[in-house]
């Protein structure tokens, strides 16, 4: 597909994140090798707890990113209190658009974010949390221009674990069994 997720990772180094902060990091390429004097490290945000992101590339080269922490929102930085954001990466100073807030259970953890080829939707897998009745994946797609939310897909008993939108629309969600290893990929036409 067009677009990918790209998973939290951490890069260790000297200038890394702190314990708390959720950030971004942006790496060119000269060829094949990273380019020192143009990587970027952008802050989206600290947390009391766990956090990460999600990222896609939008077609314009702004970055989509969905961040959160422990199933809640990130409490202070550019992205209080939101989940989803784009930024532009463009000037020398990051901007960053806030974006309508999906509706979204809380206590979920994240599984990735992708966008469809229109650039309308986003879509955000979600699964329910140890200490809720059961433990679910569910498919959300989140209409950008509205801040509409809806459940498009479930699989009970599976956690998922990210995500793709192919050029015609397809969203392929991946996902295992939480009492087994067996893995699934989904295909969801929306």
């Amino acid at each position: 597909g067009r677009h990918a997720v790209d998973r939290e990772a951490s890069v260790p180094r000297a200038g890394g994140p702190a314990l708390g902060n959720v950030e971004l990091f942006l790496f060119y390429l000269n060829g094949l090798a990273v380019d020192p004097t143009r990587t970027r490290q952008i802050q989206l945000g600290t947390t009391t707890n766990t956090g990460g992101a999600w990222v896609v590339v939008l077609p314009d080269d702004r970055i989509l990113v969905a961040a959160g922490q422990g199933g809640g929102l990130l409490p202070t930085g550019p992205m209080a209190n939101h989940t989803l954001a784009i930024v532009d990466v463009s000037t020398p100073t990051p901007t960053f658009t806030l974006l309508p807030q999906p509706t979204i259970p809380a206590g979920g953890l994240g599984g990735g974010v992708a966008v469809d080829p229109t650039g309308r939707f986003v879509y955000m897998p979600y699964t329910t949390t140890p200490g809720q009745p059961t433990r679910d994946a569910t498919l959300y797609r989140h209409e950008l221009a509205t801040g509409q939310t809806c459940a498009i897909a479930s699989w009970p008993g599976q956690l998922a674990q990210g995500l793709c939108c192919d050029d015609d629309d397809t969203v392929y969600v991946s996902a295992r069994d939480i009492f087994s290893i067996t893995h699934y990929v989904h295909a969801v036409r929306p």
